[in-house]
């Protein structure tokens, strides 16, 4: 009850408040993303590292992990973004923040991330001998050590279903399309951020021929990626392989092929649109939710569906409801669909933004106490954030 008279409130009033909501509501992913300690040289955490000795490559490789925001307030699983060339925590986090900003379109569901560490980048990603004689390919044996160690590794010690994604960048990007040809069945989906096919193209040439007809490969996701002003190897190689793929790709193979203006080698903003591409339709659009709950519930059936996977229903499409609901005064029926989105989980933002929402009325109707105690709420649901509400909070005791 006491959250539904808060919601209540919430509701009479959401209009006032609406652009202060959004401002707020867009800062929240980008900074709960992160762990921030308060004590002064506190490390700034972003995951955590994982040694596997694996026995397929015969040494010990470091997997860098990247939990979602989600992770801990839930119990279920969470599709998996695997990404070759762990190279620097700047880069890393860079990934990671490209995840939460595709989430704050609420474009893709959340997803945890992981990245490998190269030892021999090159000996990895080469599938066959290329032009450069003194690399010897070992992308078989790389690829079977994903297979055979580190997947069944993830799922044993994360929350990691079966709708896993591989992404791969230069050199890497080149093991990606490898991968989707050798084990078309390994990954949901694949993204390759301008692959360096020059080296290998008359092993991809002569493979692709029979692997795209392979009914493995039906239904899965490849999206290739670089930029106009990228390396001449790729500008060339490319194009080249899109015409493989006219030819011999299914029509069940989902595929795009995007060139950036004015961008170079490796787009920044590959995985962001990669995903994109892969999760298109993952929102209920305007004219489904305007027609309420029964065809919102529908789409996502369908969705799901199309996908082969069976992904949880995003919170957004159901708020946006609640929204129409509101600006046709239909405040019950807005609360109803509202306190379902807060009883059934805490794994995403809607309930902290009710709870902010929540603490600017009862400020605004000068219950000063439940404010106070919304946004101590607040705190423990957003510690980054935590200076700003307590500053907040003191304001308000000075008003008491």
């Amino acid at each position: 009850m006491y959250i539904q008279n808060l919601l209540r409130m919430f509701l009479l009033k959401f209009f006032r408040t609406k652009i202060i909501y959004i401002i707020i509501v867009l800062l929240i992913p980008i900074f709960t993303q992160f762990t921030y300690p308060q004590n002064d040289r506190s490390k700034i955490e972003i995951g955590e590292y994982r040694i596997l000795k694996s026995k397929i490559l015969n040494e010990k490789r470091r997997i860098w992990i990247n939990l979602p925001t989600s992770y801990s307030r839930t119990n279920r699983k969470y599709p998996v973004i695997y990404k070759c060339d762990a190279i620097s925590v700047r880069l890393f986090s860079k990934r990671v923040n490209d995840l939460n900003s595709s989430l704050l379109k609420k474009k893709i569901p959340q997803h945890i991330l992981i990245s490998i560490e190269n030892t021999d980048r090159n000996r990895d990603m080469y599938p066959a001998q290329g032009k450069n004689k003194r690399i010897e390919p070992g992308a078989d044996k790389f690829l079977k050590f994903i297979e055979k160690e580190l997947i069944p590794f993830i799922e044993s010690e994360y929350r990691a279903d079966r709708f896993r994604i591989l992404m791969g960048e230069s050199n890497s990007a080149m093991f990606t399309i490898f991968a989707l040809l050798k084990k078309p069945d390994l990954f949901s989906a694949y993204i390759a951020s301008s692959p360096e096919l020059d080296s290998c193209f008359d092993y991809f040439a002569k493979t692709s021929e029979t692997a795209l007809r392979s009914n493995k490969i039906k239904g899965k996701y490849l999206y290739m990626i670089h930029g106009d002003k990228d390396v001449k190897r790729v500008i060339k190689s490319v194009p080249k392989y899109e015409k493989i793929l006219k030819k011999n790709a299914p029509k069940e193979l989902k595929w795009k092929y995007e060139v950036l203006k004015n961008e170079g080698h490796v787009p920044a903003s590959s995985m962001t649109k990669g995903l994109e591409f892969i999760y298109e339709g993952y929102a209920a659009p305007k004219p489904i939710i305007k027609q309420g709950i029964d065809k919102i519930k529908e789409y996502h059936y369908e969705f799901n569906k199309k996908m082969n996977h069976k992904f949880k229903f995003p919170n957004y499409s159901f708020l946006k409801y609640a929204q129409n609901l509101l600006r046709n005064k239909q405040k019950d029926a807005a609360l109803k669909i509202l306190s379902e989105l807060l009883d059934r989980n805490n794994e995403d933002a809607a309930s902290f933004q009710i709870v902010l929402m929540a603490a600017r009325l009862q400020r605004m109707s000068n219950n000063i106490e439940e404010a106070i105690k919304l946004y101590e709420y607040a705190t423990i649901l957003s510690p980054p954030m935590g200076m700003f509400f307590k500053t907040k909070i003191k304001k308000l005791k000075k008003i008491k």
